[in-house]
């Protein structure tokens, strides 16, 4: 739990994953969230774009690269805002939330391990 690298790796799977996964099948992951299907590209769009973001978090893992870790920090959290905004202003389902939450969660585990090596510098 200490590893910012390894907490990069893992939400690189987390990432790269769901992105595979919007941009081959996206109205199967849509339907598992409640969230209705669609046959607009932007879908597969946001997929791709996630995948490209989780292979960044797994190089950056592998590179412990601490710049990037403590600024994934940020990114995260603002995502989580970001999200939970569009679920409150009723731009998007609740579901939403949970999506930020998992940022959210990853962001304290590398502020942890970065605090607990004395690297979280900002």
């Amino acid at each position: 739990m200490k590893n910012p690298a390894l907490a990069s790796i893992v939400f690189g799977i987390y990432a790269l994953a769901m992105g595979i996964g919007f941009t081959v099948a996206p109205n199967m992951l849509l339907s598992i969230f409640s969230i209705p299907a669609t046959m607009e590209v932007w879908i597969r769009v946001v997929g791709l774009l996630a995948s490209v973001i989780g292979i960044y978090y797994l190089y950056a893992g592998r590179s412990n690269d601490l710049h990037f870790f403590r600024m994934s920090v940020i990114g995260r959290t603002l995502f989580f805002v970001g999200m939970t905004a569009f679920a409150l202003l009723n731009l998007g389902p609740t579901i939403l939330i949970a999506f930020g939450l998992v940022d959210l969660l990853a962001a304290a585990w590398t502020a942890y391990a970065l605090r607990a090596n004395g690297e979280l510098k900002f």
